[in-house]
């Protein structure tokens, strides 16, 4: 249980340190589990950016991430 509790606060750190935008639809995506048309039509973007987004916030997740010493078990 502490390493689960270790391992979502540095989550919720890593995701407070990543841009606004980026986070929003990431929750979205992933909380929420909007779809991309879902996500599209709330942000009013295109699907194409909504795809663009989702890989841009997850990459910058992972990043901040491993700066905050999680290492992928992938």
């Amino acid at each position: 249980v502490e390493h689960i509790n270790q391992e979502k606060e540095l989550l919720e750190e890593a995701l407070r340190r990543v841009d606004v935008e980026l986070r929003t639809i990431f929750l979205l995506r992933e909380v929420e589990e909007l779809s991309y048309q879902e996500l599209a039509e709330v942000l009013k973007i295109s699907e194409g950016t909504v795809a663009s987004r989702l890989n841009r916030a997850r990459r910058t997740l992972r990043s901040v991430l491993t700066d905050l010493g999680w290492e992928d078990g992938a």
